[in-house]
């Protein structure tokens, strides 16, 4: 060996692969696009969260991206070329870029010059020095815990009966399984985050008819699961679960031959695991649409009866004139057209109302 552990070699060849590969796509070397990209003023974005934050606001998919655009900055390609390169689904990687511009890692724009085209990444640099020195920091704890919990373990397993060690053992399974909600949880989006917060008691409250029916939250845990698969953020689950609701409450819920479906709950659920959504009925006002529609109901009632007060007012002045000053009033008429309009203009002028 010539000094170089596995670890470098393996880097080495994973750049070197990364490189060839961005070659092919662009039809220039990696030297050019270096050049060509420091000529484009990268765009500032402000950085205001703290390092212990990094690694708790990305996904392990925002991780990986991220991960590829620092090793190998400047980046210029399409998101498609990306996508392959590190392996996941474009609308996953789409979303997971996206992402990351409004956090502020990164900013993107199209770029082409000759025949050069694709998309030109800027990364924060404050931003992504807090990301790896964050998750060195993570590293390093976690090795110290995993070693201080394995000495710990061994010493407790020769010290101890076997019932002991039987219970320590639950007792780490336990742990472990707790860890792996926490790291599930960071992986969440916050419309993710919101749904599996959600108790049996809230399901119940917000969406009664459906309960009854068996809905749940292993329904609503595995539906986030199903959609995270395809990189879709659950955005319109609770409003497609309002929708259901209402509907079945009704009695309205039907396929589209119009036959009643016999079992609720896995129609709901296979509509929002595949689509995020429950099509909305037909007929259906939504609390806001309905306070909405009051309010515009009460203020047409408003004037109707500010216009009957104001007739009733213009008559009441009309009846007390008397003939002679019904005679007065008129003898200013100079066009021809109807009395009660004439006096209604002067009843207004004269600011009786």
């Amino acid at each position: 060996m010539t000094g170089q552990t596995s670890k470098q070699m393996t880097g080495q060849t994973s750049k070197q692969t990364s490189k060839q590969e961005t070659e092919h796509l662009t039809g220039q070397t990696t030297e050019q696009l270096v050049r060509q990209a420091t000529e484009q003023p990268a765009r500032q974005t402000s950085w205001q969260m703290t390092k212990q934050k990094c690694l708790l606001l990305l996904t392990q998919t925002q991780q990986t991206i991220l991960d590829y655009l620092i090793e190998n900055d400047p980046v210029i390609m399409p998101v498609q070329a990306l996508s392959r390169i590190v392996q996941i689904p474009y609308g996953t990687a789409r979303a997971a870029i996206s992402a990351l511009e409004t956090e502020g890692y990164v900013s993107s724009r199209f770029y082409q010059r000759g025949r050069l085209k694709g998309t030109a990444f800027s990364l924060n640099e404050e931003g992504c020095q807090a990301f790896i020195e964050t998750r060195q920091m993570a590293e390093q704890t976690s090795k110290q815990m995993l070693g201080q919990m394995n000495g710990q373990l061994n010493e407790q397993m020769n010290e101890q009966s076997s019932r002991q060690t039987t219970k320590q053992a639950n007792e780490q399974a336990n742990d472990q399984a707790s860890h792996s909600k926490i790291d599930r949880k960071k992986n969440l989006s916050i419309y993710a985050q919101r749904l599996e917060e959600l108790t049996e008691d809230d399901i119940r409250f917000f969406w009664p008819t459906l309960t009854e029916k068996g809905f749940g939250k292993l329904q609503i845990t595995q539906i986030v699961e199903k959609l995270a698969l395809v990189g879709k953020e659950p955005v319109n689950v609770m409003q497609g679960l309002y929708h259901a609701d209402w509907e079945l409450e009704r009695g309205l819920m039907r396929d589209k031959e119009g036959r009643e479906i016999s079992s609720p709950v896995n129609w709901v659920f296979a509509s929002l695991a595949k689509f995020g959504y429950y099509r909305r009925p037909e007929h259906y006002v939504s609390p806001e649409e309905q306070a909405k529609l009051d309010a515009e109901a009460e203020a047409k009632r408003l004037l109707e009866a500010n216009r009957r007060a104001r007739e009733a007012q213009f008559e009441a002045w009309k009846a007390g004139l008397g003939e002679e000053g019904r005679k007065a009033i008129l003898a200013a008429k100079r066009r021809p057209g109807p009395d009660d309009a004439f006096l209604r203009v002067h009843w207004e002028k004269q600011g009786q109302s």
